[in-house]
């Protein structure tokens, strides 16, 4: 009917809801132990997910003291992830988990509200043994998909957790209902159509209309112009044309980002696949360039999530009067992304840095901004979409490790070198790799 059905679409979603989690909760370990050097160790699962983080004596004090560098770790989990990151101390006296950091701000940007783990929690019996918890949470009346991880001493006492989500998962809910439901529409009105089409012909028993259908079942064209005619037929032909409209504007709407109107995550996924097929000799190089957004994190803080909100639309406007004819996506967050040729990428970068950077007058207040850009050449050396991929992330962290507000072009040279620079991530290697990505740091 429109390409994808809604238990596919719910499948899709769902994977893609863990895959994430599952990427979140190594980065946080990652960042953890990068953090806190006197970090043990974290141990992970057959899947390369994280069990438990086990810390040193120093350590322990410092997590149960609640020191400044805990806050500073938090948010880096969270500007990586693009989901909030908290940190909870085990009260052995009151046999409940204390928040003592977290990334959460209510929706004026004001603190939450204290938190304690009680055993009426959802997570509260797993971490209470010692074991990491997956699933929903309740936050502030709603509910996010967390990863919540056990932290231990050296002589395995239970000491705290670390708490990382990808967002609200009432959110997820709230889409797939709604498709849902415009889906059940179709779905009956189609049943409907087909029900009046048996009847009819039965009731004719006529070959001239029977082809007719026929043609319009087969043919698009078929139905555009037997939908002029002034009989029975040219009723059937005008509704079956009005519900293929119907489904190819569904078929697009799962493919657009609804914020900016820019692509979505999905349409990159096929932008990058398809990017390496056919023939693509002559013209302009072709590039898969990735755009950050330097600070974004600051607005939301500062000026709320609406204002973020607009900061977002008015940089996919800036992007699409820079690069008007190629293909523009954003895949989430503060994250975008173009695939296409372009004539002079040194200059574009440039210009788009430049562009970006400009003041964004938002109800009153002035946002700034900046934009860190990874860029690799669309050739033959790549094997495939996600290697792509890897290459353009491995030079936006370039930009983003050496200041930030600057583009990188990748090489096999910075290939070398950033992997070299990067030896505090070592660990995430093997466990990250099964991802397809490279999980990258974020530039303090």
């Amino acid at each position: 009917m429109t390409g994808i059905s809604y238990r596919e679409l719910a499948l899709f979603s769902s994977h893609n809801a863990e895959t994430r989690l599952d990427r979140a909760s190594v980065t946080a370990a990652i960042l953890f132990k990068h953090w806190m050097p006197d970090t043990v160790r974290w141990d992970k699962d057959e899947k390369g997910t994280p069990t438990r983080i086990v810390v040193g004596a120093n350590q322990a004090r410092l997590i149960t003291d609640a020191k400044q560098p805990l806050l500073g770790m938090a948010h880096e989990i969270s500007l990586t992830n693009q989901g909030s990151a908290n940190v909870f101390v085990w009260d052995k006296a009151s046999g409940q988990f204390n928040r003592v950091v977290t990334t959460m701000t209510k929706p004026d940007g004001t603190p939450p509200p204290a938190l304690s783990l009680t055993s009426a929690h959802p997570a509260y019996a797993a971490l209470s043994r010692g074991m990491v918890y997956r699933g929903d949470v309740p936050v502030m009346g709603r509910l996010r998909y967390a990863f919540l991880t056990p932290l231990v001493d050296v002589s395995d006492h239970l000491i705290g957790a670390l708490t990382v989500d990808v967002g609200w998962s009432d959110d997820l809910v709230a889409a797939k209902t709604s498709l849902l439901n415009k889906l059940v529409v179709i779905a009956s009105a189609l049943g409907l159509l087909l029900l009046a089409i048996t009847l009819f012909v039965m009731s004719k028993l006529l070959r001239a209309p029977i082809a007719k259908l026929s043609a319009i079942m087969k043919d698009s064209s078929a139905a555009t112009r037997l939908a002029t005619e002034n009989d029975d037929i040219g009723v059937l032909a005008h509704g079956i044309q009005q519900l293929r409209r119907r489904a190819d504007e569904l078929n697009v709407q799962v493919r657009i980002d609804p914020l900016t109107g820019l692509g979505n995550r999905q349409q990159f996924d096929e932008a990058l696949d398809s990017s390496l097929t056919g023939d693509h000799s002559g013209g302009a190089k072709r590039y898969v360039v990735l755009l950050d957004l330097d600070h974004f994190k600051r607005i939301n803080d500062e000026l709320g999530h609406p204002a973020g909100d607009a900061v977002l639309r008015e940089t996919a406007k800036r992007l699409k009067s820079i690069l008007p004819d190629i293909s523009l996506m954003r895949n989430g967050g503060d994250e975008f992304a173009a695939i296409g040729p372009i004539a002079d990428i040194d200059r574009v970068a440039l210009r788009i840095i430049s562009e970006i950077s400009q003041p964004i007058h938002i109800n009153g207040a002035i946002a700034h901004v900046g934009m860190s850009i990874g860029i690799v050449q669309i050739d033959n050396t790549s094997q495939s979409g996600g290697d792509l991929y890897n290459k353009a992330d491995l030079a936006l962290y370039k930009s983003k490790n050496t200041g930030r507000g600057q583009y990188t072009v990748y090489t096999e040279q910075l290939s070398v070198v950033e992997r070299k620079c990067k030896n505090h991530a070592t660990a995430a290697s093997v466990p990250l790799a099964k991802f397809g990505i490279n999980i990258r740091a974020a530039a303090r």
